[in-house]
């Protein structure tokens, strides 16, 4: 069976929501690319994804906690799934995640705040 959008986000929220990468690393594209609106530079490929990724899962249980929600929203001209990510409370929605596919592996991870996660329609799944 071929990995949907929806299979990828739900294994970013589940290595968010454990904070263990294991959960996600199997879909990581070896060039994949990470564009946020909060940092300047892109991550690309998939070592310095893994070393993004396990400093912020650090950094979170260090400094407060955060969930991540599966959702929709319209990003892109489309609607598309989501992770809906909250810090300090499930209701403290702070930014939003897609991804993008090529095959079965992940080939962009985007994190935003623009449109703002509060637009996303939420399901109450929080994916452990």
């Amino acid at each position: 069976m071929a990995l949907t959008e929806y299979d990828a986000i739900k294994a970013y929220a589940r290595m968010m929501n454990n904070r263990n990468l294991k959960y996600f690393e199997p879909y990581i594209a070896d060039d994949i690319e990470l564009k946020s609106q909060v940092q300047s530079e892109p991550v690309q490929g998939k070592q310095g994804m893994l070393e993004y990724l396990a400093k912020n899962l650090e950094k979170i249980a260090d400094d407060a906690p955060i969930w991540a929600e599966l959702g929709e929203i319209h990003k892109s001209g489309r609607t598309r799934p989501c992770a809906v990510l909250s810090q300090y409370s499930r209701e403290n929605m702070v930014a939003s995640a897609t991804i993008e596919l090529a095959g079965d592996k992940v080939i962009r991870l985007n994190l935003f705040f623009i449109p703002s996660p509060e637009e996303a329609r939420r399901t109450g799944e929080f994916p452990v």
